[in-house]
């Protein structure tokens, strides 16, 4: 398994960077065909954090084999709204609803002063 992290900073501009670090990387592996997917949940998280948790900086950690693997963590413990379905007129608010639909299995885990977001794709499902 290759295991791979970065660390970017909380800033608009660092969402297209973790999505195209991410595609790359993907892109590159024995599961070419999970890029676009993993780059779309990626930056779906990566945004989250931007937008909500006031940390400096957050981490995207991947790890390629049969499976992906990838998690998003900030600095920031609460767990916020969670996944509440947006009403019609909701310009925001379809994150974690894309993450539920488009990996096999994702969940939220805090770390002492912080937490990740994690999910996963593989032929499994």
């Amino acid at each position: 398994m290759d295991q791979r992290e970065r660390t970017f900073p909380t800033e608009s501009a660092s969402v297209g960077a973790a999505r195209r670090w991410v595609t790359q990387l993907v892109d590159c592996s024995d599961a070419p065909r999970y890029a676009h997917t993993v780059g779309l949940l990626v930056s779906e998280l990566a945004s989250n954090v931007v937008r909500h948790t006031g940390s400096k900086s957050f981490s995207v950690k991947v790890t390629l084999g049969e499976r992906v693997w990838v998690s998003v963590g900030d600095s920031n413990p609460s767990l916020g709204h969670g996944m509440q379905p947006p009403t019609h007129d909701d310009v925001r608010g379809r994150g974690l609803p894309i993450v539920d639909a488009l990996a096999d299995r994702w969940g939220v885990e805090t770390l002492g002063e912080g937490k990740h977001v994690w999910f996963e794709v593989s032929d499994d499902s």
